[in-house]
C-alpha cells in the first residue's frame, strides 16, 4: 500500500496509551499550523506541553489503563518530523472498570458535509459507575468529561503557542467515494471496495467544537494499533 501523500500545514498528534496487556492503543487529533514547518525540537516541545496537559483526564480512566506518549508528526512534509514525549500517567478509578474496548467518542463538528465526513476521536474514558444504562453514560459524567476534554483541546493550541506555531483544530479527509472490483476467480470471486484518494490531495476542515457521545463507544479495531 503506497504512503498517504503530504498534507500541507497539518501535524498529526498520536496519544499512546496501555489497557492491561496491550501496550500500543493510541488516538489521533490533527491541528493545522501557520507560518513555517516547525522543527523536530519544535516538535519535541510541543508534545512535551500535550502529554503534560493529558494529566487532569486520568481521573477518567481506570488504573490499569496508563497514558504512556505523545508523538506530534508534521504531514506537511515526507520527511516525516517529529517530537515524542514518554511517561507514566496511569488512571486514577480503582475498580469498577468496564470491557477494554470500551470508550467514550468524542465527535467534531465541521462545517462541510460530505459521506464519511464525522470525524472522532476514541478515549480510554469511563468506568461502570459513570453509566447511566449498559449502552449509554449518565449526563454528569458526560458534562464532567467534556469539559476536562475541551480544557485538554485549549492546552494543545497553548503548548504550540510556546513554540510560536498558532495552531487550529482540523479533520484530514484523504479519499472521496470508494470504487467496487473483484478478486479471486470462477466460484470465488467476490466483491470488494477501494476508497478513491482526493483529486488534487488531502484536504482539511476546522473543527468547530468537539462534544463527548452520549453512547458507550468501542475501540476494539484501534487497540494493538501502531499508527
Amino acid at each position: 500500500m503506497p504512503p498517504l501523500p503530504p498534507v500541507p500545514n497539518t501535524a498529526r498528534i498520536r496519544i499512546g496509551y496501555s489497557i492491561g496487556a496491550d501496550t500500543s492503543a493510541s488516538s489521533r487529533l490533527f491541528y493545522s499550523y501557520t507560518g513555517g514547518p516547525p522543527t523536530a525540537p519544535n516538535l519535541t516541545t510541543w508534545a512535551t506541553a500535550v502529554f503534560t496537559a493529558l494529566g487532569p483526564l486520568a481521573a477518567y480512566m481506570n488504573s490499569d489503563k496508563i497514558f504512556t506518549s505523545v508523538t506530534i508528526q508534521d504531514l506537511g512534509s515526507d520527511l516525516g518530523l517529529e517530537g515524542v514525549a514518554t511517561g507514566v500517567t496511569p488512571g486514577t478509578i480503582a475498580g469498577h472498570t468496564l470491557d477494554a474496548e470500551a470508550c467514550t467518542v468524542f465527535e467534531h463538528s465541521i462545517a462541510r458535509h460530505y459521506r464519511g465526513g464525522k470525524p472522532k476521536c476514541f478515549m480510554p474514558f469511563g468506568d461502570s459507575e459513570d453509566l447511566a444504562s449498559e449502552q449509554t453514560w449518565a449526563g454528569t459524567y458526560l458534562a464532567a468529561v467534556g469539559a476536562s476534554w475541551n480544557t485538554f483541546l485549549a492546552a494543545i493550541v497553548a503548548g504550540a503557542a510556546a513554540i510560536e506555531v498558532p495552531v487550529h483544530q482540523v479533520n484530514v479527509s484523504y479519499y472521496q467515494g470508494s470504487s467496487a472490483y473483484d478478486v479471486g476467480s470462477g466460484a470465488y470471486i467476490r466483491g470488494k471496495t477501494r476508497l478513491t484518494p482526493r483529486a488534487g490531495g488531502p484536504i482539511t476542515d476546522p473543527v468547530i467544537a468537539s462534544v463527548p457521545r452520549a453512547r458507550v463507544g468501542s475501540q476494539r479495531r484501534r487497540l494493538l494499533a501502531s499508527g
